[in-house]
């Protein structure tokens, strides 16, 4: 069942999310941190979790009937409910725990598997991205439109972290590759800490090429809204359109996304 709001709705829910969330993260930037370790080299702070807290009872009190998940509260393998808002308090934690402006909050709605309303939030850089499927992506409310790079030779591109846990060694190789491939092509290649950042970059018209080898919602599916509203692609690795299930979260305009995918092809086919 499609909950019944308008978007007009979803659109002021995300934005009083966001402005609460802009507000705790930049009274607790510059603080002591608390520390949760989640893996090697991987963890979250005492702010991941109050922000998460904070915009979990807040969007519940907004929408009642549809549930709140976030990414320190997931539960790994839980079958997903048909509708949900989904947020990462940081995406870019190590970068905020270092007071470094790369970071940002991120919000989505999905209905039936996909992002219908979304909101990103990079408050050090006082940029504020928001796209409604169908109605268009803007930041700080003007139109957002996707680059018109053709030739790879002239395109910036946004490639992730190296990765942390279980398949580390193994990312960690394709990424080598990737780099290999793509330093003596492209114009750059730059690391920004942040998947939210790089997709919101990419829909800006900022970056050409958007690369994260992982695809998890809270990461991607705010931004992956933004990009196709501003007339790009995602997809996963063979080309396909990008879902909750996808192996990665590849993003492009239309002139470029060949490209990526025959690397990726190449790169990743037995990853």
């Amino acid at each position: 069942m499609t909950p019944n709001y308008s978007s007009e709705h979803y659109r002021n829910c995300i934005r009083q999310a966001l402005d609460l969330a802009d507000e705790l993260a930049t009274q607790a930037i510059a603080t002591e941190h608390q520390y949760f370790k989640k893996g090697i080299r991987d963890f979250a702070l005492d702010t991941d979790h109050n922000i998460e807290r904070q915009l979990q009872t807040l969007l519940t009190k907004l929408t009642p009937d549809i549930p709140v998940l976030g990414e320190e509260s997931f539960i790994k393998d839980a079958t997903l409910p048909p509708n949900f808002w989904i947020i990462d308090p940081i995406d870019g934690t190590v970068n905020f725990s270092r007071q470094l402006p790369l970071f940002g909050i991120t919000i989505a709605l999905i209905v039936n598997s996909q992002a219908i309303a979304a909101g990103i939030s990079f408050p050090n850089l006082r940029e504020r991205y928001e796209a409604i499927k169908d109605h268009g992506a803007t930041l700080n409310g003007s139109p957002l439109k996707i680059s018109q790079t053709h030739n790879i030779k002239d395109a910036i591109i946004g490639l992730g972290d190296f990765s942390t846990g279980k398949q580390a060694i193994v990312k960690h190789k394709l990424t080598h590759n990737l780099l290999q491939h793509y330093a003596g092509h492209c114009l750059r290649i730059r690391m920004l800490g942040s998947a939210a950042l790089q997709l919101a970059w990419l829909a800006a018209g900022r970056l050409d090429l958007s690369i994260t080898l992982s695809n998890k919602p809270w990461d991607v599916q705010a931004g992956k809204l933004l990009v196709s509203e501003a007339g790009g692609r995602v997809f996963d690795y063979d080309g396909s359109t990008h879902n909750l299930n996808s192996r990665f979260t590849l993003g492009s305009n239309t002139h470029l996304s060949p490209q990526l995918i025959d690397a990726l092809q190449r790169f990743a086919v037995n990853q």
